[in-house]
């Protein structure tokens, strides 16, 4: 039997940035999912390992600042222009609230997601394209990036030439490397070995758990609609 290709680094990130993004699902669930985005077949046991790495991040930075709910006495520590005020507070209002399109069962609009709000708002100014998304993949992507303890790069998301850069082909970048997580390539294997259960999963503590959340996956909060300013 042939042996597997050694992932690259770029692809070790993608798989981190898969199961960060995919926090509370099991490794037989996300084997499938890391397979689609990979283009690649991988063995069980290397998304173990990834997956007891991206634990072990997150339970280190249980108390990490940037995850806790955003507020108006954020803003003291973690500034944002002051055009940028009103629409983070009418996000904020959005996710407390499970009726409205960008509803979240509840879910609080964190620092972490704020100041990429804050960082987007000018692109996503005229695009029918979620902002709220595209600051929850990016700060799934740069807690990845500190996990690798690499400095933030987004190539992948802004690969868009100058002239046709906005919201909207922001975002088509950003779907293209975040797949869903109902994804499934045709063929892949969805049958994990006979082992014992990924000692990655077998932690009672994961990112969701650390921000007070419900397990979530990224596809959940997709809208077309945008809170006006």
């Amino acid at each position: 039997m042939a042996k597997r290709a050694f992932l690259t680094p770029a692809q070790e990130q993608k798989m981190r940035v898969v199961i960060q993004a995919n926090k509370g699902k099991p490794a037989k669930e996300l084997w499938p999912i890391v397979i689609e985005s990979l283009k690649r077949d991988i063995g069980f046991s290397t998304l173990q390992r990834a997956m007891a790495q991206v634990n072990k991040y997150n339970e280190q930075h249980s108390s990490e600042e940037r995850l806790k709910p955003w507020s108006l006495g954020s803003l003291s520590k973690y500034p944002v222009p002051p055009e940028v005020i009103p629409l983070l507070l009418e996000h904020q209002r959005q996710c407390r609230n499970p009726t409205s399109p960008n509803g979240r069962d509840t879910v609080p609009l964190t620092i972490w997601e704020a100041m990429w709000i804050a960082r987007l708002h000018r692109l996503f100014e005229h695009s029918k394209a979620s902002i709220l998304e595209a600051a929850i993949k990016y700060a799934v992507y740069e807690q990845v990036w500190e996990l690798s303890q690499r400095e933030g790069d987004t190539p992948i998301c802004d690969t868009t030439p100058i002239d046709d850069i906005d919201g909207d082909k922001i975002m088509e970048n950003i779907d293209n490397y975040f797949p869903h997580s109902d994804s499934k390539p045709k063929g892949a294997r969805t049958d994990a070995p006979r082992a014992q259960p990924p000692r990655a999963n077998s932690s009672s503590t994961d990112m969701a758990s650390l921000t007070n959340r419900k397990p979530r996956t990224l596809k959940g909060v997709r809208s077309n609609e945008r809170p006006h300013s």
